[in-house]
């Protein structure tokens, strides 16, 4: 499996660039917003698709770009075209945040995204991409619901706050974490 590519862009046409790699080309399938001239040097992300009468390789800027690209892949009647159209108009900021807030109008303003797949993406990825003030907003109303003081459930998750745990963890961690501090009062 091909995980990156660095070399010198040959050709470009639309989405599809050669990137010569130590003498072999080959044909990469990127994002418009990141495409170069020719000459340029360029270091891309890929990910590679495998169909039965196919290999694709399909190029990001940055590796979060490839990881939101399989997760809109892995959403039924997504494939990597349309995946791709998804990130060139909206970018991934605005992807992510369409999807955590369940915004189907921002992501029917792509071009090939109805109704029915705007919700499914919402269905099928919300809480993949919940911002971490979206995460921490909800762990302390959880916290301050559940009877803590807002000053004390904020140090408990500056504390506990781990990159990449879920919210469950955080609130256990954080639960963990002001039950200690209370015992020890």
């Amino acid at each position: 499996m091909i995980a990156h590519l660095n070399g010198t862009v040959l050709a470009q046409n639309g989405r599809e660039l050669i990137l010569d790699v130590h003498d072999v080309g080959y044909q990469v399938f990127a994002n418009i917003r990141m495409m170069a001239k020719t000459g340029d040097k360029l270091s891309v992300f890929i990910r590679t698709v495998v169909r039965e009468d196919e290999i694709s390789l399909y190029g990001f800027e940055t590796s979060s770009d490839r990881d939101l690209f399989d997760s809109l892949c892995d959403v039924n009647g997504i494939g990597p075209k349309l995946a791709m159209t998804i990130l060139e108009e909206l970018g991934y900021d605005a992807t992510t945040s369409a999807i955590s807030a369940g915004d189907e109008r921002a992501l029917q303003s792509v071009s090939g995204v109805g109704s029915k797949t705007a919700k499914l993406m919402i269905l099928s990825l919300s809480g993949r991409f919940e911002s971490k003030e979206k995460t921490d907003s909800t762990l302390l109303d959880a916290l301050v619901n559940l009877g803590w003081k807002e000053k004390e459930a904020i140090e408990a998750l500056n504390n506990v706050a781990i990159p990449g745990a879920s919210q469950q963890q955080l609130l256990k961690d954080a639960l963990k974490y002001l039950g200690g501090s209370k015992t020890k009062s």
